[in-house]
């Protein structure tokens, strides 16, 4: 018997050979293309997700959309400042060890209109060089009696060889200014912007006696450079930021259609004021734009384009509390909900803030500490609950399937989408092929809908879930262009329908929620060799 089959199959296979044509069969095929699980977390990647009390999602929105650090706009520039010293005329015989030159200077700082009486260095150095004419070794002592640290004066002594006036020597160093706080008041105590210095001169002890002219120049130079402060006080000036930003919403540009009808909302405005420094700020307008409807809702509310003031922080260094103001936007005092409900992806807030807008009302007692800024933030808080009628996503992903008519190809196929969704939102799903260029080749209909998981079993708490199997059929001339097929857009109608009435209904989001799908094929073949 076993030699029978063998000597078939021989036969069969020389038959063929012999006919010299293609054996042609035909099989089915079922191959995975995309398999992934979608939840909360990874869908609305731009939002803040809390579960409340009752074990549902709720959303919590704290977007910063100023933040404003002072020392950001008041500095004190890379500067470099001199004091040079020359007896007045004629000359001058000075003995080993005399002092000759005990001169104080103030140098002034152009800060831009603020006025500033003192500052904390939280980084930042300085530079001293003194430039020696004498033609003998000269101590240099540089001062600068208001620079000090642990109540320390920066004081530095250097000892520079003799030079003369067309070479002078130089001699240097560096200190770090971290820590230091800069008194600006200058000599008499009543400036701004003043820092004192003061320069002793003496010839070296064990030296000769040298005779110094008037135009013998001696000099020190200072050289300050990445000067960053944490304290200041003072008059700051009439500082005006105006600003438009702009905010992107990626998710919210998936949402291609549909109503989005949400429950009663607040959305509030806060501006935190830890300056010491009175300010004046206008919202002058919030507006999104829904890319596909290209429809625009500016956010209405008797506050907005209005000026209001902000009160300066109060207290002081190592306890300074914000000063709070809130724009609370609601249902009864604005269009919140319709600009929620708007689904636009492309937010657009424009304002205005101006600190100081009466002047130096404050006496040059301006004050902003390590910590102070002045912020604007948006918070929301409100459940993920949501009446969803015709709520259109869409999404495009990467397809290449080859098939050679003259060899394996697809004579009958369809794909196959296997789909758990454990989300309250029952969607109707369309497929669209397009080749390399973006261009339709075809539209094909899903075989049924997602179902709700109001409709499916329990699974875990108060979750449920729904399982289908959707099938896109695929005719003839379709497979006919199926290797020009590279892309494939999903459009999904979703809805939330009551399971008694079958109308939309509003629902909460369960923690957990999730909905898993597996995209495949389902084709059959023809062989041919």
């Amino acid at each position: 018997m076993r030699f029978f089959i063998v000597s078939s199959i021989f036969i069969s296979v020389l038959f063929v050979s012999c006919r010299k044509e293609k054996a042609i069969w035909e099989s089915d095929w079922s191959l995975p293309l995309v398999s992934d699980t979608l939840n909360l977390k990874n869908l609305v990647t731009d939002s803040f997700l809390a579960v409340n009390g009752s074990g549902n999602y709720q959303l919590e929105i704290n977007r910063n959309i100023l933040d404003l650090n002072l020392s950001d706009y008041i500095e004190i520039p890379d500067t470099t400042i001199s004091q040079k010293y020359s007896i007045a005329s004629g000359s001058l015989n000075v003995q080993p060890g005399t002092s000759f030159v005990n001169n104080n200077k103030d140098h002034l700082f152009d800060l831009q209109g603020a006025e500033l009486k003192s500052v904390v260095i939280s980084e930042g150095k300085i530079k001293i060089s003194v430039e020696n004419p004498i033609e003998t070794k000269t101590i240099f002592t540089v001062k600068l009696p208001k620079a000090k640290k642990d109540g320390l004066a920066i004081s530095k002594t250097f000892q520079a060889p003799a030079g003369t006036n067309a070479n002078p020597s130089v001699t240097s160093a560096e200190i770090d200014l971290t820590g230091y706080e800069l008194n600006l008041t200058g000599t008499n105590g009543e400036g701004f912007n003043l820092l004192q210095s003061q320069m002793i001169v003496q010839t070296d002890e064990s030296g000769v006696a040298v005779t110094v002219n008037n135009y013998d120049t001696t000099k020190f130079i200072i050289e300050m450079e990445g000067i960053k402060m944490n304290y200041a006080r003072g008059y700051f000036g009439n500082i005006i930021v105006q600003d438009t930003s702009d905010l992107y919403v990626e998710f919210l540009d998936k949402i291609t259609s549909g109503i989005f009808d949400l429950p009663a909302t607040n959305i509030q405005f806060i501006i935190s004021n830890g300056i010491k420094v009175s300010a004046r700020a206008t919202l002058n307008s919030l507006t999104n734009t829904n890319s596909y409807s290209g429809t625009s809702v500016a956010l209405n509310h008797p506050q907005m384009g209005v000026p209001f003031i902000i009160n300066q922080a109060t207290g002081t260094w190592d306890s300074f509390f914000a000063s709070i103001k809130t724009i609370l936007f609601t249902s009864s005092n604005s269009n919140v909900e319709q600009f929620i409900e708007n689904l636009g992806a492309h937010q657009k807030l424009d304002f205005k803030l101006e600190l100081n807008p009466y002047g130096n009302i404050s006496g040059g007692w301006d004050e902003f500490f390590p910590n102070s800024k002045l912020q604007v933030m948006l918070k929301a808080q409100m459940p993920l609950s949501a009446s969803m009628t015709n709520l259109t996503f869409q999404d495009t992903f990467d397809l290449n399937i080859d098939s050679d008519p003259n060899n394996t190809h697809i004579v009958a196929g369809k794909l196959k989408l296997k789909v758990s969704n454990a989300f309250p939102l029952q969607g109707e799903v369309k497929m669209f092929l397009l080749d390399a260029s973006g261009q339709l080749i075809e539209t094909v209909n899903g075989s049924e809908l997602i179902p709700s998981s109001v409709y499916g079993t329990m699974i875990s708490g108060q979750m449920q879930k729904s399982d289908a199997t959707i099938y896109f059929d695929l005719n003839s001339n379709t497979l006919n262009k199926i290797n020009s097929i590279k892309k494939v857009v999903i459009k999904s109608v979703l809805n939330t329908p009551d399971p008694l009435t079958n109308n939309s209904n509003f629902v909460l989001i369960p923690e957990g929620a999730f909905m898993a799908f597996k995209l495949g094929t389902a084709f059959q073949l023809e062989n041919r060799l």
